[in-house]
């Protein structure tokens, strides 16, 4: 299906700091169609899975890993550990280095 093909492209690129309309260029539709169509039959906009997908990634690398938080952050995507920091505080609601201490 479409939304499981944008699903497999966003597992393999979510660390390029992809956007929506790059999935849906790569499966050949416009990316209304893949808005509507994910919407449907995942129950999410793609746009959400994509944030979800790269915050569990972060929070995996936080607590799995010792690496400092600006590469974490050019590991999911971002270029600097500001925006990242933000992007994680928004989708949590802490940052980065307080998700670390609190799941050692």
């Amino acid at each position: 299906s479409v939304s499981a093909q944008a699903m497999r492209y966003m597992e393999h690129h979510y660390h390029d700091d992809i956007q929506i309309s790059d999935i849906a260029y790569s499966l050949g539709i416009h990316p209304n169609y893949l808005s509507a169509m994910f919407k449907q039959e995942i129950g999410v906009s793609p746009k959400t899975y994509l944030t979800s997908l790269k915050l569990n990634k972060a929070k995996k690398l936080l607590t799995e890993s010792d690496d400092p938080i600006n590469v974490i952050a050019g590991s999911v995507g971002f270029t600097d550990a500001l925006s990242f920091s933000k992007f994680f505080k928004k989708g949590l609601g802490c940052a980065p280095t307080a998700y670390r201490k609190e799941h050692p």
